[in-house]
C-alpha cells in the first residue's frame, strides 16, 4: 500500500506545481479573479504582477511537503520521550521550561498543532 501513499503525494505535487505555474503565467485579469479572496488592494495589485513558480526547484520542495505530512514521525498513541523539553513564552520572554510531559493532566490528551499561525 506504499505505492498508493507515493502516488497521492506525486499528484498532490503536480496538482499544486501545476495551478501556481497556470496563476503565473495566465493574463493579469484572470490572476486578479483567482486571487481577490486572498488579496486586496495594493497587495493584490502586486501580487497580479509576481511570479512564484520556481520550477523544478519549487516541484522537488512541494514533493517533499507533502512527503512529510504523509509520513508523520508521530502516530496517536506515541510515547513522548521524558526529556523532551519545551518553554513556556510569557510576554514574549522565554520563561519557563519544562518537560512537555509536564503539560499532560491526567487521562486527557496532550493535542500539538505544528500548523500555521496566521
Amino acid at each position: 500500500m506504499e505505492w498508493v501513499a507515493t502516488a497521492v503525494v506525486v499528484a498532490q505535487t503536480a496538482q499544486q506545481w501545476t495551478m501556481i505555474t497556470l496563476i503565473d503565467f495566465a493574463p493579469q485579469w484572470v490572476k486578479r479573479r483567482l486571487l481577490a479572496n486572498e488579496y486586496t488592494g495594493e497587495a493584490l495589485d502586486r501580487r497580479v504582477t509576481q511570479r512564484i513558480a520556481g520550477g523544478w526547484q519549487m516541484a522537488k520542495a512541494l514533493y517533499h511537503m507533502n512527503s512529510v505530512n504523509a509520513y508523520p514521525g508521530l502516530a496517536l498513541g506515541d510515547v513522548v520521550p521524558e526529556t523532551l523539553k519545551v518553554v513556556a513564552l510569557r510576554d514574549g520572554n522565554a520563561s519557563v521550561v519544562t518537560s512537555l510531559c509536564d503539560l499532560t493532566t491526567g487521562s486527557t490528551p496532550l493535542m500539538i498543532n505544528f500548523g500555521s499561525c496566521s
